[in-house]
This record gives structure tokens, C-alpha cells and sequence, in this order.
């Protein structure tokens, strides 16, 4: 645990390099619960230049918010995705595309209200699914999800 939160403190890339990226759809103010197993400093990269770099403590979320400068298909990247335990707040960001591919230990993410343009979040992309992991998702929209399977060494 001190060896992340010190390679997180000081931006070490090795301990970060995992990401998960949103396609977020709206020029509103975006919030992101998130909360990770061990305390450490989180990045979100809202834009291009704009990244928020806060404390996460590895017990309750901390809210992340942020902007787009546009208001179609802006990536939002959160970085240390492999660390990461719960995300709320997708909804904010409006996706049509969640690619949580590296965020192997996930146990909760709350997808359940998300729509764009009338129309549901079409894509997310999954790791092999950590036993226990939750989605609330609609059930009169049809989702499509990818997992991403490793093949045993």
C-alpha cells in the first residue's frame, strides 16, 4: 500500500499506466464517485490539459468533477483503473462508450439510468468478471457488452 500511494503521489507511470476510458456526452459539470482498494492519489483527465489528481483513501469515494469542451464524444480517461473498487456517477457523464477493460477488480459500477440522445449506452467493454460484481442496467434497453477474455497461462 505505501509503495502505490508514494508511486501515485509522485506520478510514477508504471503504478497509473492502466487506464478506463468514458465517451462522455454533454458540456454539464461530470461527477465520479470513485473509490479504490488502497489509498492513493486517483487522476481523471476530463480534456486535453485537464487532469484532476486527488486523495482517494481506500475506505469511502471521493468526488471528482469536471467539464468537457465539447459536447459529443469527449474522452474522459481515469488512470490506476486497476485499483479501482466502485465508480458512481457514469450517469453525469452521458457515455456512449465505457471501456473498463483494466479495471480488474471492480466490484460496482451503477449504469442504470444512462441514455444518449434517447438512446442507451450502446458498448461497454469488461473485464472477465470479478466474482460479485454488480450492474444495474436497464432492462427495456438493449446493451451490448464485450468481455475480455484471458486465456489461462
Amino acid at each position: 500500500e505505501r509503495l502505490l500511494y508514494i508511486d501515485t503521489l509522485m506520478d510514477y507511470a508504471s503504478s497509473t499506466s492502466e487506464n478506463m476510458q468514458i465517451r462522455a456526452n454533454t458540456l454539464a459539470t461530470m461527477n465520479l464517485d470513485i473509490s479504490t482498494y488502497s489509498p492513493m492519489y486517483l487522476k481523471v483527465a476530463w480534456r486535453n490539459g485537464v487532469v484532476q489528481k486527488l486523495k482517494v483513501d481506500g475506505k469511502t469515494p471521493t468526488r471528482f468533477s469536471g467539464k468537457a469542451n465539447t459536447a459529443t464524444d469527449q474522452e474522459v480517461i481515469i488512470y490506476g483503473a486497476s485499483n479501482i473498487k466502485t465508480i458512481d456517477g457514469i450517469t453525469s457523464c452521458n457515455p456512449s462508450t465505457i471501456r473498463m477493460s483494466n479495471c480488474t477488480k471492480l466490484t460496482k459500477l451503477d449504469i442504470d439510468s444512462i441514455v444518449l440522445s434517447n438512446k442507451p449506452v450502446r458498448t461497454i467493454i469488461v473485464p472477465p468478471l470479478t466474482p460479485g460484481i454488480i450492474f444495474a442496467m436497464p432492462t427495456k434497453h438493449p446493451l451490448i457488452i464485450f468481455l475480455i477474455i484471458k486465456s489461462p497461462r
